[in-house]
């Protein structure tokens, strides 16, 4: 055998290593524990690339020779590249007991405890690394790491600025440093550091996904998008990059590329959850609910444990009517938000029987994370605002993603053309870009306006608070496109919700909600961390929409010439199956009636004929209403008899809409902010008697009224003749109260006083 060896070593010190090998084969045939020979072939097959079999030969030799520590931790290296961390860990382990002085063993031990999971264990080896060499960069880069996985972002960014100080060249403590910034909630650092890494490898693929990812949490998307495209130049195959690059292409508006772009992206890796997710994203803000269900659903099923991912798939279920299975996928909803740890977005839940307590927990929950993602940009901008000294115009700032045609838009624009312009002056921040006439419309009823939609969190907060703005009012809430994070800055010194979200937004620095004592009742208000300012007649904005004066006939609309026509023109997700079973309730108690809905996605109005079948009413008494323009769509809804809202999400806009036409709605007093819409509207139109307290008395309201022609007949005339008068349609008298509440909040923090709950008395 000894011979054999002889030879192998000569062969490879002439390096003919085919001659090598075969020598010591024909060692390993007389003594197969032979630990020379097994090294030997395995430093061949590393050579060659052949991972598994190198492995093997050097393991077998590290078992022959198990006081070479050297041996030991070249095995446990290409165990632990070979993704098996444990086999590894246990190979550092006896190379530690053999060599306690050399750090670099340390500092791989930790680094396969970390892929265990193995925290603590992992902070102790690296401990012990750094204590052996204090300038090891290396060390401090993977402890840093450990803290990353242990959720102390500060901590691991320390030891990451450490590693960068020790060795400047080490990119990837640099890339490192930059996502513990981000992680900590200081995007404008972390870009800073991103940069840096770049300028030293401007072709460093995870530095540049690294910036983009920065320039997102910074609301940079442009910067971003060209960040992770330059990426992409730099390695074609990074699949990370490109889904990052379509995030930041739809946060611009351009959900067709940005669909194509993950398609590519999990053409790469079409299993990967959070790319699945992410293309759920786009097909909803697309409208293709149906798509967007099935991603989620693959979602799910490749990790069953992702948070929040229940709450989108029941938006695009509800958008569809499968009702199939959605109790069992509310109550899964309901108990996730239970979980204090969840990340539900709390707009998911406004269509669900979700009591208020929960509904404000959820929202508090939300308004933390941003809250903490800009908590080290508030800390560097230090804003001050102070309110202006008494006598002069209060500056009040209204930021939202709404300047548009959209229902909130529609309902806001009288009453901001209606505010005092001598006492007050108007400043709108757009929060979503929009180029339309609505737009160009709602930008000249400002005294300022301007676009922030793609300003940065602190350039947007500097902006207004240099405008001296005294009362800022989020107009958005937890809906898309709005900018909770601003307020968290404290641009303004008295912030404020009103009308966009109409429920508890849960911030800190959002410590008003602007409502009505009908829409908020004790028991809700209970629950707010808002301090409540109470209008008399109703928190809810309404304009007095230009009705088109063509006529219309119920023939042009596919409706029947005679009978009952019950309507509902709210988005379909606002439907819940017990609501729509009284809909058919009631047809089936009033022959010869029909229900009139919004078009809508053609798998949810088959959903829906189907749901009618099952109740026993014929398919073709559901009509569906193609979109119209408003002015248009007020002519026609004015064929209904009576406008039935929907419940646990009560109509807005819809609502309005129908008693400005002239027509009954009939509503009801839920438990919780989002279902009491209706009833505040109703009150304020002078019209309780049409709110029912719940959903037995709704059907038998709606039945009655049905039956009753006289009544629904002077229902109709008391809205035409009352309309103009009711407080409801009075913009101008809910702009003084508004002005009022402002006034009333800024005397109070002049007096140092905290926000306490107002009552604004009724004005003329």
């Amino acid at each position: 055998m000894v011979d054999h060896l002889n030879t192998a070593r000569q062969h490879r010190k002439d390096g003919r290593l085919t001659e090598a090998a075969a020598a010591w084969r024909r060692a390993l045939k007389q003594d197969p524990a032979n630990a020379e020979a097994h090294r030997g072939l395995g430093e061949i097959a590393l050579q060659k690339g052949q991972a598994a079999q190198a492995i093997a030969h050097l393991e077998a030799a590290a078992n022959a020779a198990l006081t070479d520590p050297a041996l030991q931790f070249q095995v446990a290296n290409l165990l632990l590249a070979s993704g098996q961390a444990q086999r590894a860990a246990d190979r550092y382990q006896i190379a530690a007991a053999l060599a306690p002085q050399v750090p670099e063993v340390f500092n791989n031990l930790g680094a396969a405890l970390k892929q265990l999971g193995a925290l603590d264990a992992a902070t102790t080896a690296l401990q012990r690394a750094i204590e052996l060499r204090p300038a090891f960069a290396e060390a401090w880069n993977t402890l840093g790491t450990v803290q990353s996985d242990q959720g102390t972002a500060q901590a691991a960014a320390e030891s990451f600025l450490r590693a960068v100080e020790l060795k400047p060249s080490l990119i990837a403590a640099r890339v490192n440093l930059g996502h513990a910034l981000c992680d900590a909630g200081d995007a404008p650092a972390a870009v800073r550091v991103f940069h840096d890494a770049v300028a030293r490898q401007p072709g460093n693929a995870a530095a540049l996904n690294g910036l983009g990812i920065a320039l997102q949490q910074d609301n940079r998307q442009a910067e971003a998008a060209d960040a992770f495209a330059r990426a992409l130049t730099a390695d074609a195959g990074f699949t990370d990059a490109l889904g990052n690059l379509a995030v930041s292409v739809q946060a611009q508006g351009d959900h067709a590329r940005a669909l194509s772009l993950c398609r590519d992206a999990l053409d790469q890796r079409p299993d990967d959850p959070t790319l699945l997710v992410n293309l759920g994203h786009i097909l909803q803000a697309l409208g293709r609910q149906g798509e967007a269900a099935d991603a989620f659903t693959r979602a799910l099923s490749t990790r069953p444990d992702l948070k929040g991912i229940n709450a989108y798939l029941l938006h695009a279920r509800l958008h569809l009517c499968q009702w199939e299975g959605l109790d069992a996928l509310i109550a899964q909803v309901l108990r996730e938000a239970e979980d204090e740890t969840s990340t539900l977005p709390p707009f998911a839940l406004l269509g669900t029987p979700a009591s208020p307590a929960l509904l404000a927990r959820v929202a508090q929950r939300s308004a933390r994370t941003q809250e903490q993602d800009v908590a080290r940009l508030r800390e560097q901008l230090a804003l001050r605002a102070a309110v202006r000294e008494p006598g002069r115009p209060l500056h009040i700032g209204y930021v939202s993603p709404d300047f548009r045609g959209h229902s909130v838009g529609i309902a806001f624009r009288d009453l901001l053309n209606a505010h005092d312009r001598t006492r007050f002056r108007w400043h709108g921040y757009a929060t979503r870009r929009d180029e339309g006439n609505d737009a160009s419309a709602f930008s000249r009823a400002f005294d300022v306006f301007r676009d922030i939609s793609a300003l940065a969190p602190g350039d947007a907060a500097r902006r207004i608070h240099e405008d001296g703005i005294d009362v800022l009012v989020d107009l958005a809430g937890h809906t898309r496109d709005s900018r909770i994070d601003l307020f968290a800055l404290r641009p303004a010194p008295v912030q404020a919700h009103y009308l966009g979200y109409g429920s508890t937004v849960g911030a800190v620095d959002i410590p008003w909600l602007i409502t009505d004592p009908v829409h908020t009742t004790p028991e809700i208000a209970a629950s707010c961390s808002e301090a409540m300012v109470y209008l008399p007649d109703t928190f809810m904005a309404a304009s007095r929409a230009t009705i088109d004066s063509t006529p219309v006939t119920r023939v042009s609309q596919n409706l029947p010439e005679r009978g009952i026509v019950f309507a509902n023109f709210n988005a379909f997700y606002k439907f819940h199956p017990d609501a729509f079973a009284s809909w058919m309730d009631l047809l089936r108690a009033v022959p010869d009636s029909v229900l009139w809905l919004r078009e809508g996605p053609v798998v949810a109005m088959r959903n829906l004929r189907h749901a009618a079948e099952q109740a026993g009413v014929a398919p073709h008494r559901l009509v569906f209403a193609p979109r119209e323009m408003h002015a248009k769509h007020l002519a026609r809804l004015a064929l209904a008899d009576l406008a039935l809202d929907t419940t646990f999400h009560a109509g807005g806009v819809t609502t309005l809409d129908a008693l400005w036409a002239g027509v009954p709605v009939v509503t009801l007093a839920g438990a919780s902010h989002p279902a009491r819409t209706g009833a505040s509207i109703l009150h304020a139109m002078g019209l309780p008697e049409l709110v029912a307290a719940d959903l037995d008395g709704y059907r038998a309201l709606a039945v009655r009224l049905a039956r009753d022609p006289s009544t629904l007949r002077d229902l109709r005339g008391r809205l035409n003749t009352q309309r103009l008068s009711a407080p409801l349609f009075q913009p101008t008298r809910l702009a003084r109260h508004l002005e009022q509440a402002f006034t009333q909040m800024t005397e109070r923090l002049r007096r140092g006083e905290a926000p306490q709950s107002l009552r604004i008395a009724a004005g003329p």
